[in-house]
């Protein structure tokens, strides 16, 4: 996680304004259960305020302190008195919040910021000691394309274009970038450029993120050897079964031994 996150918050909705897909099953997974939900990595609030809005209780934490900062002055707007709502400042790799939740999401890449696998072990550490015993992980990460692995390269291509959700300027967005496969971590660098219909570029910007890549019996080892017992894995966000089309793995996992 050695990446600067206050770099982004600035930029974060926007570029991830195109991410909606999870919010719904995060929020219904949220409503499952009657206990308080933690959400680790939460950045600007993407998935927080619409659980929370949901009338569930929710507390997100993220490394950034601008993320944060962003995040609840986007709560306050909304929530004048929010009682059910908090954003704290804290390293998913080391955080005791002095309670138990009912249940710990890791929403989008959060999970693959996480850069090594002893960092992944000391979140899952963190996670074990703030779970109820009956509680549940959530987290999603990506599924590797093999032939961009193959490639060992990302090529500067155009990724997807957005719509500012505040101007309501169309943004071209573009990405390349290196994959060292002996870490299993991407180094990407993505660009925006506003271009106006006589295709000249009046807004640019650009940001650099490492993210890392994980196998499905990889993290099914990961979770056992930290103590964690797969409940289910999803293929994508619309509850459908793991299979070798999905794009996404969506675990759900418990404390080992929890009946």
């Amino acid at each position: 996680m050695e990446l600067d996150y206050d770099k982004w918050a600035d930029v974060y909705d926007l570029v991830y304004s195109y991410v909606k897909d999870d919010i719904k099953f995060f929020v219904e997974e949220s409503k499952a259960c009657s206990g308080e939900i933690l959400e680790l990595g939460s950045g600007t609030g993407r998935v927080t305020i619409p659980v929370a809005n949901a009338g569930c209780k929710i507390t997100g934490i993220d490394f950034s302190p601008k993320m944060i900062s962003l995040a609840r002055e986007k709560a306050s707007d909304l929530f004048p008195d929010p009682d059910n709502l908090n954003f704290i400042q804290q390293d998913m790799r080391d955080f005791d919040l002095h309670k138990k939740f009912s249940k710990i999401l890791i929403p989008f890449r959060g999970f693959q910021s996480l850069l090594s696998v002893q960092d992944q072990e000391l979140t899952l550490r963190s996670v074990k000691n703030n779970l109820d015993s009956n509680g549940k992980l959530i987290f999603s990460v990506f599924v590797p394309d093999p032939l961009m692995l193959a490639d060992g390269y990302i090529p500067f291509s155009h990724f997807r274009d957005i719509k500012d959700p505040i101007s309501g300027e169309n943004i071209s967005l573009w990405h390349e970038g290196e994959i060292d496969s002996f870490n299993q971590i991407m180094h990407v660098r993505l660009s925006a450029k506003n271009i106006t219909p006589g295709r000249k570029v009046v807004k640019d910007f650009s940001r650099e993120f490492q993210i890392r890549y994980s196998f499905r019996w990889e993290i099914f080892h990961l979770l056992s050897s930290c103590g964690f017992e797969v409940e289910e894995i999803y293929g994508d966000f619309s509850y459908s079964s793991f299979n070798e089309e999905s794009t996404e793995m969506v675990w759900v996992a418990k404390l080992f031994g929890d009946s």
